[in-house]
């Protein structure tokens, strides 16, 4: 635990320099640590940290704000710290985690530290293997919409809100919204006064060694819910463990018959049953704390809601031809996206995709459930795993997901991602919806995308 608890107000931090605690921060510039940063700065605390590099919009982005960040990993960065805040990543031979331990310097994982944030407020946790930071960013701005200004913490910028920028943000108000991470079982830090559970689909496997333990982690997560548990009935593992359990306010929601409260389709700017399902958790989230609100009034906030960075995000357009792209990354997230398109189609249009896969061990996991989910396309493209944390197995190619591809359409295994999006620019067509895919770094790649469509008559819009 931290020296002090997390203080009731900024005011409490600020009654002198030398009462402040400061928190230091090993990989400071990774998305979810430069969020945490920010927020423990806006709470009031002195904030710093460390990172392999500078060349990082979140390092460049706290430095504007006064954190001091070290570049390079050494012992002596975490003089003076009163708390050490550390990720899954960080190994145990980090030069600074050990200094820490050597000096009994407290040492939490970064969803412990958001939990000191968040739990003594009213908090909704939304969990999930797919849909969490949507459906988190929805709840987000429909109570600021409603006139609660929430904290929250979630892995995407809303789109055109300043005020997510870093997917992080604290509220005047009491009450926390966060997406809670199962990859890791970091979830189970949090006692949420409402959980909310998407989906549960078996991941992180190479972490929880069998399914039984995933399915477990989730039963935990749901018990440690103070008030009450929102979950999707059309989610078939989820119904099945959430309802074996004896819990007192447990509330489902859905297109199923027997769900507690039936998904309504409404005026809304996002796109596919799978959203409309998010927002069903959303209005019952909202109506725990503010029951006097109207679910017509609910949803016309969420209407308002404008979609967040990488989830189904609008690229751009050449021609006729436009350009999406999604942070999918299991196979029922790329069906949905895939589905969410067709509708958008016109004329002869068709919908090509390009897909990388993310971690080695999810596509060895997951290698048929990715070919039969891109084969709702058209045309695909798969290029080589983006393998974040883990160590580089040659053995998985795009060729250990498109062996499964049993639907007459064109496939293409490109290993070189750039090649591959310079590919999914030249198999442009008229009236074509082109999609990236993938938690790697497609998205980054537009521009390569664009210069390679050839059509006749056309300029980018």
């Amino acid at each position: 635990m931290m020296t002090n608890s997390v203080p009731d107000s900024v005011a409490d931090v600020k009654k002198g320099t030398d009462e402040k605690e400061l928190i230091h921060f090993i990989g400071i510039g990774g998305a979810g640590m430069g969020t945490l940063a920010q927020m423990y700065l806006e709470k009031g605390f002195l904030v710093q940290g460390s990172d392999q590099t500078d060349e990082n919009n979140n390092v460049s982005r706290l430095q504007s704000l006064g954190v001091k960040t070290f570049i390079g990993h050494n012992a002596k960065n975490i003089q003076g710290a009163n708390c050490v805040v550390i990720t899954s990543a960080i190994k145990d031979s980090n030069s600074e985690l050990q200094a820490a331990k050597k000096l009994g310097i407290p040492v939490l994982h970064r969803s412990e530290a958001l939990a000191n944030l968040v739990n003594s407020t009213y908090l909704f946790a939304i969990a999930g293997s797919h849909g969490k930071t949507t459906t988190a960013a929805m709840l987000s701005h429909t109570l600021q919409e409603l006139g609660i200004d929430c904290s929250y913490s979630f892995g995407a910028q809303i789109l055109n809100d300043p005020r997510s920028a870093t997917g992080g943000y604290i509220g005047k108000d009491n009450v926390s919204v966060i997406e809670a991470d199962e990859s890791d079982k970091s979830f189970l830090n949090f006692t949420p006064t409402v959980s909310v559970i998407l989906n549960i689909e078996p991941d992180h496997l190479d972490f929880y060694k069998s399914e039984k333990n995933f399915f477990a982690s989730f039963c935990q997560f749901a018990k440690s819910a103070k008030d009450a548990v929102i979950y999707c009935a059309d989610d078939i593992e989820a119904k099945k463990f959430l309802e074996e359990l004896d819990l007192k306010n447990l509330i489902s929601y859905g297109y199923s018959d027997d769900a507690d409260f039936h998904v309504s389709e409404f005026d809304m700017k996002l796109f596919g049953k799978h959203n409309f399902q998010n927002a069903a958790a959303v209005i019952l989230a909202v109506k725990r704390l503010l029951p006097e609100i109207s679910v017509e009034e609910i949803e016309k906030a969420i209407g308002t809601f404008p979609g967040t960075a990488r989830r189904f995000e609008f690229k751009g357009s050449k021609g006729s031809v436009r350009l999406f792209d999604d942070y999918a990354h299991l196979p029922t997230e790329i069906k949905a996206t895939i589905l969410s398109a067709k509708p958008l189609l016109e004329k002869n249009g068709k919908i090509k995709v390009l897909f990388q896969s993310h971690l080695f061990s999810r596509t060895k996991n997951f290698a048929k459930g990715f070919a039969e989910a891109l084969q709702f396309a058209d045309e695909v493209i798969v290029t080589d795993v983006y393998p974040a944390r883990e160590e580089i197995d040659p053995s998985v190619t795009p060729d250990t997901i498109l062996q499964y591809i049993t639907r007459d359409i064109p496939h293409y295994g490109v290993r070189d991602r750039i090649e591959a999006a310079k590919l999914l620019g030249q198999i442009a067509d008229e009236n074509d919806i082109l999609i990236t895919i993938g938690a790697g770094d497609l998205n980054i790649l537009d521009n390569v995308i664009f210069e390679n469509i050839e059509l006749k008559n056309i300029g980018r819009d």
